[in-house]
């Protein structure tokens, strides 16, 4: 099956970002003079959210109101300190290029929130090799609820049968499925091969080729 369109998750399909996001919500955790995760606890809570993923960062600490203070010192220091450490996936912007090349269109959707996502895929992919970048904005609901994911297919013409949803989680195979389109998980990133079987995932990709290949052959 060729597809004509894919939509990718942004953090841990793209680009593993997850250093400078748990930089980021230690910074804010810090001012508040609260526990601080290590990083690598940050796979277990990146997928849901901005505000999602303070609270499990603050875990027994969690109130609302903290979150709300957390996210203000995150969003100021992400805005400043998103590419210390973050990397684009081995071989994915080649494999994106290649995509664009063979004509399909391209979209990334993610939970992370709006106003950094496009400066973080366009850091790492270039500007241009896109046709949507969507991320988290007020009012919109988060994946795997899959209105936005819709909204960009309708944007693009996008016939949802020859349509791939790219990620790494649970929640981007649950969007897919959600939305009416193939799901297809990755096994670079943050949540492992089992988590994504089961909520439904049937292909999977282990390198870029590999997903190059799904999506071409």
């Amino acid at each position: 099956m060729m597809f004509e369109t894919a939509v990718f998750d942004l953090d841990g399909t793209l680009c593993d970002t997850i250093p400078d996001i748990a930089a980021a919500v230690n910074y804010g955790l810090g001012k508040l003079h609260l526990p601080q995760p290590l990083p690598r606890e940050f796979d277990g809570f990146v997928g849901n959210g901005t505000d999602l993923m303070i609270q499990r960062a603050l875990k027994e600490k969690y109130t609302p109101g903290r979150v709300l203070e957390v996210k203000e010192y995150y969003k100021e220091y992400y805005a400043n300190h998103y590419d210390v450490y973050t990397k684009a996936y081995k071989g994915m912007p080649e494999c994106i290029r290649a995509l664009k090349e063979r004509g399909l269109k391209l979209a990334v959707v993610t939970n992370k929130i709006d106003f950094i996502s496009a400066t973080v895929v366009e850091k790492y992919y270039g500007v241009g090799l896109f046709d949507i970048i969507i991320g988290q904005k007020p009012g919109a609901p988060l994946k795997p609820d899959p209105t936005v994911t819709l909204d960009v297919l309708s944007r693009l013409n996008a016939n949802p049968k020859t349509t791939a949803f790219i990620g790494d989680s649970d929640v981007d195979i649950q969007t897919g499925i959600n939305a009416g389109v193939t799901p297809i998980g990755v096994s670079w990133g943050y949540r492992d091969r089992e988590c994504q079987q089961n909520a439904g995932a049937k292909l999977f990709a282990d390198s870029a080729d590999g997903l190059f290949e799904i999506l071409t052959k």
